[in-house]
């Protein structure tokens, strides 16, 4: 993880023809100031916001709805043009990509959160870094099919667990995703066996891209 970046914000004195008194005064409450000057801390790769630990969404049921996390704190994308085609066609671009834990880069590999992020930042969309922090981007949807579109955010869990995977949903009950079990960016159908996990480990659904 790439060292954090401190900005400091302190209280910087005008220049001005004051009294003895005044200019007193203003240089204690400079030395206060500077004393107690605040720090924002964010990780230099991640422009996005992070979900605390104790604000991420936890699995309650296997109902395939949304689940609300205690807390929503939505990171809306930044205005691109772009479309869902383009943004679908990245993906299946990197299909067969290998993948790699902690994977951020078509040549370095993927991990389920890394591709995605890879994804959209390629039309201009910065997401969170990690599949749990994403639970936070965009805007929260009914985890339905017939609710969902192209280009939706889907995220798992095991029971009782916070997120730990995220995958792209392309329509027709078919998603894109970097799968650890099967070493690479693939498809996979949530009608297949495979597909059967999905269906019971999906925990909520976020549309970080505009409807037509």
């Amino acid at each position: 993880m790439d060292t954090p970046i401190r900005h400091v914000r302190c209280f910087t004195m005008p220049r001005g023809t004051l009294s003895t008194a005044a200019s007193i005064g203003q240089l204690a409450l400079a030395a206060f100031l500077v004393a107690g000057c605040a720090t924002a801390v964010h990780p230099a790769a991640s422009p996005s916001p992070v979900l605390p630990a104790t604000a991420t969404p936890v699995i309650t049921s296997t109902s395939g709805l949304t689940v609300n996390a205690p807390r929503d704190i939505a990171v809306v994308p930044r205005s691109a043009p772009t479309t869902r085609t383009m943004v679908l066609s990245t993906a299946d671009d990197l299909v067969g990509t290998r993948y790699r834990y902690g994977g951020t880069t078509p040549a370095g590999g993927f991990d389920c959160s890394g591709f995605v992020r890879w994804v959209f930042s390629q039309h201009g969309i910065d997401l969170p870094r990690t599949a749990r922090a994403m639970g936070t981007a965009g805007h929260r949807i009914p985890a339905r099919r017939t609710e969902l579109a192209p280009g939706d955010l889907l995220l798992f869990a095991e029971r009782g667990a916070r997120v730990s995977h995220v995958a792209i949903y392309l329509g027709d009950g078919r998603i894109v995703h970097a799968s650890s079990g099967q070493g690479e960016v693939r498809y996979d159908d949530l009608d297949s066996a495979r597909g059967r996990w999905f269906r019971r480990h999906v925990v909520s659904a976020r549309r970080v891209l505009a409807t037509d």
